[in-house]
């Protein structure tokens, strides 16, 4: 029998062993938990392990019992700490399949390695290959099984099926059948009726619209990573990855064998996320139902999930009622799942389906649950009631053996409720289409309109056409805006260049198709318009205050009773209007008992209509008072826009005042809202033909003050990126905005944003001229930071070389000059030879060479810091220590550099690595050399030194690491320091002078990697002064080595330094803590952490990858960290950095703090605080309050 352990992933296949193990072996076994420490055992038995090894691709590994060796290994110290716990078996359990060739098989060739094992750590070793877990799972009860179907072949999951024949199951199978034929017809529309789409079926429209993720540790980010090539193993080591770094369609990843657990799909209006969810679910259907219409061109799903698609609003209102009526009736449930029950019950013809039914699905069937819409549920207070609710449902059918998967949609930005949800609620943010699919959909849209070719291929050129003006490719990003564009297209070959234009002319198009149908229309076109005003803001309001945005049969008769008593006896009577504005004017259509906009942003656009043509000039209700009101309320955001179209221009160059005004009051002083507004008007082409100062003065009252820094995190653009305004928009405002600003703004946070901001807006040849120009050059390194910002480092001259130097010069600490090389890896620099290419090559050779990403990886520089990159000298580059390979007796060069260019540095060093990598005899040794011969005695040397030490010859040389050292002393030095690894005098009497840094960083990592514990212990004190003194990058350095060199090794040796730590004995600084932190057994670390955690703040604005190995160790921390270690840490925690942190949830105070004062804080806090303080402060009143206490609208 083929199993498809695969499909489980490793957290379910431990699972299915440790379930595997309780039913043989009963009671007495022990299952530990998954995915956290547990001392190498993954179950227990008496005096006997269990410890299981899997791997997604077991066909790609080649060679097994390498492989499963090197694991065993890996896990030596745990096993012989169990060993003298009394341990007697362990058994390595993978799902890798073995051969049975007698001697040469993997598995007699196994056998014999872990004898040799077995013998040296005194435990009996046996392994349990695929076909040892084949065989248990067949003789396992079909309970059992059972829990693990998406491991099943087809035919033994029919034919556990076929063994529940009972009369429940049947009308349970009955009745799901029933829902969902009745989902498939009510999912299978698309919702674009006033296109002239007349409900075609969604596959026949829909596009796999991309996602993005910016978690780097979480499930989706990872199969992303694999779609895009990347193997799965790397993700066993310490690579990461970069936020955002793929993307993939929606559906494609969705449906996907290998996808697990839940996801928060996150996109604007329109954007297709309700469509996706539409189209995941009705693939589902199809297979359950045995139809064709959903083909799937990529990897099909391997099972069919019983969907349940809920709408959260519909969720919201029937909770917040359950809950008013539970204050008059105890134990009224408000679940999820007993909504779920009600809802299939309404949708399966009103038939019986309980949350026992429910419970049974689930149980025995995978399941998907859609919520779509979570950001419709307009009340804040009852949207984090929902979040809640949805919390708890997964907690709850997360139960062993159940396979539920929960998608929740809704926009960016718009509430915490996303953060309630929690961790195992990965972020998923919807793209713009790309111009593929915006074609895609083109095509599909022209068949579906009954396009001949010719027409359709003419089409097409119009709208690539049209794809050339800004605002046009803006509005073109989402599956609704390319039905509205291609509409007007269609019929008028050009398109609007105003957003509120743009829905005009397609509002003026529609109801120009409805007066040549409509009598009503042709005779009363003005009144049925306004009447559509007043529709949208009515059913804007209450959607506000929680509505569904529908209003049933009764309630528009009502309105438009309502409506018709402002006008004379000439209007036409109420049941012919009502007839028309319901059955032909369909920009209102029926659903249910109730009527609605069949598209959300119409109804936006007829409230802002009915907001503008009702303001009065003077006293209350004037368009500056509704303006104001508009802009403190986010949910009226797309109703604003629209407004602001509608104003004049005179009108429209006073908003930034008015933004400025809202802003003088809490919250909205810190509040990005009001900067925000004036971006996306700024984006609407709101200002497009008005004078420079017009558009300057929208830029700066968005950009002013630390408007920069909120730009540059994403908090005014809505879809969470960095500002980036096309040139109609304002581009050319913002780049001169950032000059002006540039030229006295002293912060650096703000500066940073500023060049960032300029770099993206203006020309480039202009900012170089500019950023070079008498008056703005300065020797300093904030003028240099500034011109790397802005890319302005290439091309130099001998003089502008010179001068890069002098900046780097003038900020010199203690006889060191700043390094330069990370400055022109941004700017991607074309600097090749010179005094500067040399400086380049000394920072290198000083250490600066961690996490740094090159603009431009062809440049010289690029290369250079590749090639010399201490990764390449380590395990995961050249070597692997503990080779066998003799030492070589190539006698080594003297620790004297030669002049020599930097161009041939980089040969020779090419050539020695290829050398080094075909293990030729002398090839280490020439390495070194070269090193040597290009750089002299410097910390990349000594790495060097480290990594190939047992492969270096043994010449007659004094052992010495002080500076100037050679590669032969500092070879004698490390030997005799792992001679002496117990003798604490040799290591006191070694203690270097803390201004000597060569030697105090290879004294440490010396102690590091071969010191036994009672050595590091009477040492602590000395590491503590040495750490103290040196500056933040050489001990990140030291503290890169040590790791570098810990994951050479295999099988590392590890510090015990429980006691001293626990009683208090030794009380190492925060940096020193972190050093020992990777070298230390599992049991010494949380006391380390507990120091860490004690002063965060000491290890966290030291450089960017020791903050992340600081978060790293801070992550087993039994409490979150204080936001108040973040403050000033915003250059060494970029985007992204704390999303897989535990940190405390913000107050307001810290908050507000946060968002007044952005530039010292991560941009990751930023958003944070964004979102808290948008959701924590006290409700302001609804605009419909507002207006009736205002009397906009009497007359």
């Amino acid at each position: 029998m083929h199993y498809r352990y695969e499909d489980l992933g490793d957290r379910e296949f431990q699972q299915l062993i440790q379930a595997l193990l309780a039913y043989v072996l009963g009671p007495a076994m022990r299952a530990m938990p998954i995915g956290k420490a547990d001392g190498g055992r993954d179950a227990l038995h008496e005096m006997t392990v269990y410890q299981v090894k899997f791997t997604l691709s077991p066909e790609a590994v080649k060679d097994p019992v390498t492989w499963l060796l090197a694991a065993l290994d890996k896990e030596a110290e745990k096993i012989r700490a169990l060993v003298r716990r009394g341990a007697r078996e362990y058994y390595l359990v993978t799902n890798v399949g073995g051969t049975g060739n007698l001697d040469s098989g993997t598995i007699d060739r196994l056998d014999a390695e872990l004898a040799t094992r077995s013998k040296s750590w005194s435990i009996k070793i046996i392994p349990w290959w695929r076909e040892t877990i084949d065989a248990q799972v067949s003789a396992a009860p079909d309970n059992l099984v059972r829990a693990f179907t998406r491991m099943l072949p087809s035919d033994q999951i029919m034919a556990l099926v076929a063994k529940e024949p009972s009369e429940a199951t049947a009308r349970r199978d009955r009745l799901l059948g029933a829902y969902l034929r009745d989902q498939y017809d009510v999912d299978d529309q698309v919702k674009f009726g006033e296109v002239d789409l007349l409900g075609p079926s969604v596959h026949k429209l829909f596009v796999d619209v991309e996602v993005v993720s910016h978690q780097v540790f979480s499930g989706p980010f990872r199969l992303m990573a694999q779609l895009g090539g990347v193997d799965a193993d790397v993700f066993e080591g310490t690579w990461a990855g970069t936020p955002g770094q793929w993307r993939t369609g929606g559906a494609r990843l969705l449906l996907h064998p290998a996808w697990r657990g839940h996801a928060v799909i996150i996109g604007g209006p329109g954007q297709g996320k309700t469509t996706l969810l539409q189209y995941v679910c009705q693939v589902y259907r199809s297979v359950l139902l045995d139809r064709t219409a959903y083909p799937v061109k990529d990897e099909a799903p391997n099972v069919a999930r019983v969907p349940f698609r809920i709408d959260l609003r519909a969720y919201g209102q029937w909770l917040s009622g359950r809950e008013k009526k539970g204050k008059k009736q105890d134990q009224v449930s408000v679940a999820l799942e007993e909504y779920l029950a009600v809802h299939v019950s309404e949708h399966s013809g009103n038939q019986t389906f309980t949350t026992d039914d429910l419970a049974a699905v689930v149980a025995g069937k995978p399941v998907l649950l859609a919520l779509d819409g979570l950001d419709e549920v307009a009340d804040l207070a009852l949207r984090e009631r929902v979040a809640e609710e949805i919390a708890k449902t997964k907690r709850r059918l997360d139960g062993p053996g159940m396979d539920v998967v929960i998608l929740v949609t809704t926009r960016p930005g718009a509430t915490a409720a996303p953060l309630k949800l929690g961790e195992d609620f990965p972020e998923l943010i919807v793209q713009r289409l790309t111009k593929r699919l915006q074609l895609a959909y083109l095509r599909r849209w022209a068949e579906q309109n009954n396009l001949q070719t010719a027409a359709a291929e003419g089409l097409q050129q119009q709208f690539i056409a049209n794809l050339d003006l800004p605002h046009v490719r803006e509005l073109a990003g989402s599956p609704m805006q390319m039905a509205i564009l291609l509409h007007l297209l269609q019929r008028r070959s050009i398109l609007p260049e105003q957003r509120t234009d743009l829905y005009a002319d397609y509002v003026k198009v529609f109801f120009d198709r409805e007066q040549s149908k409509e009598p009503m229309v042709a005779q009363h076109r003005r009144l049925v318009m306004a009447l559509h005003r007043f529709l949208a803001w009515h059913l804007q309001t209450q959607a506000e205050l929680g509505g569904s945005g529908k209003v049933e049969l009764a309630e528009i008769k009502r309105l438009i009773g309502e409506f018709l008593r402002a006008y004379d006896d000439t209007s036409p009577d109420l049941t012919a209007l009502f007839t028309s504005v319901t059955s032909r004017v369909v920009c209102l259509v029926q659903r249910g008992s109730g009527f609605e906009f069949e598209v959300q942003p119409l109804r936006e656009y007829f409230a802002a209509c009915h907001l503008a043509e009702g303001a009065r000039s003077r006293g209350s209700g004037t368009k500056d008072a509704r303006l104001a009101e508009l802009m403190k309320r986010p949910y009226w955001s797309n109703v604003l826009r629209f407004f602001v179209g509608l104003l004049s221009e005179a009108e429209i160059k006073g908003v930034p005042t008015i933004t400025r005004e809202v802003r003088v009051n809490a919250p909205f002083d810190v509040l990005p809202l009001t900067r925000a507004v004036l971006v996306q008007l700024l984006r609407d082409r709101v200002y497009q033909g008005f004078t420079t100062v017009a558009v300057r003065g929208a830029v700066e009252a968005a950009l002013e003050g630390p408007g920069c820094v909120l730009a540059e995190d994403g908090l005014l653009d809505d879809t969470g990126e960095s500002l980036m305004l096309a040139d109609a928009a304002g581009a050319g405002q913002v780049a001169a905005y950032a000059q002006t600003r540039l030229e006295s703004e002293n912060d650096p946070a703000q500066r940073d944003a500023l060049a960032r901001l300029l770099y993206r807006h203006g020309k480039p040849e202009q900012v170089r001229a500019w950023c070079w120009s008498d008056g703005i050059r300065q020797p300093t390194m904030s003028w240099l930071r500034t011109a790397a910002h802005l890319h302005a480092l290439s091309g130099l001259t001998n003089e502008q070389a010179a001068h890069v130097l002098a900046c780097a010069d003038n900020a010199a600490s203690g006889g060191r000059r700043e390094p330069v090389l990370p400055l022109l890896l941004e700017a991607g620099s074309d600097v090749d030879d010179g005094p500067l290419a040399r400086a380049c090559l000394a920072d290198l050779g000083d250490g600066t060479f961690h996490a740094y990403r090159p603009n431009d990886k062809n440049t010289f520089l690029a290369r250079l810091y590749s090639a010399t990159h201490a990764d390449r000298l380590h395990g995961s580059g050249l070597i692997v220590l503990g080779t066998t390979e003799p030492p070589v007796r190539r006698r080594l060069r003297r620790g004297v550099p030669q002049l020599t260019s930097p161009k041939r540095f980089l040969t020779q060093l090419q050539v020695a690595m290829a050398a080094a990598n075909r293990e030729t005899p002398d090839g280490w040794a020439h390495l070194i050399d070269v090193l040597v011969g290009g750089l002299g005695d410097c910390w990349l040397l000594r790495e060097a030194v480290m990594a190939l030490e047992r492969l270096l010859p043994t010449a007659p040389e004094e052992p010495n690491i002080g500076a100037g050292a050679t590669p032969a002393g500092i070879t004698a030095w490390l030997r005799q320091a792992r001679r002496n690894k117990d003798d604490s005098a040799w290591w006191l009497r070694h203690v270097p002078s803390p201004g000597d840094s060569l030697a105090a960083r290879t004294w440490i990592v010396g102690l590091a990697l071969f010191a036994r514990a009672q050595i590091v212990h009477a040492c602590v004190p000395h590491m503590d002064e040495i750490l103290a003194n040196l500056t933040g990058h050489d001990a990140a350095t030291i503290i890169a080595a040590t790791t570098r060199r810990y994951a050479d090794n295999h099988a590392p040796r590890r510090l015990d330094l429980y006691a001293p730590l626990h009683h208090r004995v030794i009380n190492p600084s925060p940096l020193t803590a972190l050093l020992l932190h990777l070298t230390a057994f599992d049991a010494t670390r949380p006391e380390l952490v507990r120091i860490i955690a004690d002063r965060a703040g000491d290890v966290l604005a030291i450089r960017s990858d020791v903050t992340a190995l600081a978060l790293a160790a801070l992550a087993d921390h039994p409490k979150p960290l204080q936001p108040r270690l973040f403050a000033g840490t915003r250059p060494h925690l970029p985007a992204g950095t704390l999303n897989d942190a535990r940190v405390s949830s913000l107050n307001l105070t810290t908050a507000t703090r946060v968002l007044k004062h952005p530039g010292q804080w991560p941009s990751d806090l930023v958003t944070t605080a964004q979102v808290v303080l948008s959701s924590g402060l006290p409700p302001v009143p609804s605009l419909a309050d507002v207006a009736q206490k205002a009397h906009w609208f009497s007359d």
